[in-house]
């Protein structure tokens, strides 16, 4: 499996479940990946910032999403593909 260090800006569609952020889908290079699962959720700060990290996977790929709680802005940071 090849691990890509990607770090660029995506739009993201959540659902928010109680406390609880979901992805459900990714826009990145115009395509759209549905997420099927949301296999791990940890946070982490940077200086005073709280970013949170979703590793997510569609039926054939992982990504690991970041989404900056100061900015609001969703970057994919890491691709994982057979």
């Amino acid at each position: 499996m090849a691990t890509e260090w990607i770090n660029e800006p995506v739009e993201v569609r959540v659902d928010f479940c109680g406390r609880h952020i979901l992805p459900r889908a990714m826009r990145w290079n115009n395509h759209t990946y549905a997420i099927h699962h949301v296999n791990m959720v940890h946070s982490s700060f940077n200086g005073t910032d709280k970013l949170f990290f979703f590793s997510v996977s569609d039926k054939t790929n992982y990504f690991k999403l970041q989404l900056d709680t100061s900015s609001l802005e969703w970057r994919l940071v890491e691709m994982y593909a057979e």
